[in-house]
């Protein structure tokens, strides 16, 4: 298994992409925190924040859940990886 992730950050109310590389063990809130201080978010900015992740068919699928955040790490495990691709995610 992938250790780390490599990511690509879209940040559009910073109108900023940024490329990081985060562990394969990052919990969803933990994203949410991530995505959260980068916007500078408030707290009840961050109730509403969504998170969305570009999949291998191309469509962006929500990230809501512990879930659903599973699902897009093993995802990228699987299919990204093993071609040093990037794990696209977007927070809005």
């Amino acid at each position: 298994m992938t250790s780390l992730i490599q990511c690509k950050l879209y940040l559009p109310l910073r109108g900023e992409i940024r490329r990081i590389a985060i562990s394969a063990q990052t919990k969803y809130q933990d994203l949410v925190n991530l995505f959260s201080g980068l916007q500078n978010l408030r707290f009840e900015d961050t109730q509403r924040l969504q998170l969305l992740y570009l999949d291998d068919e191309n469509d962006w699928v929500s990230i809501n859940s512990t879930h659903e955040w599973n699902e897009a790490v093993l995802l990228y495990q699987k299919k990204f990886a093993p071609k040093n691709g990037i794990l696209k995610i977007k927070g809005m």
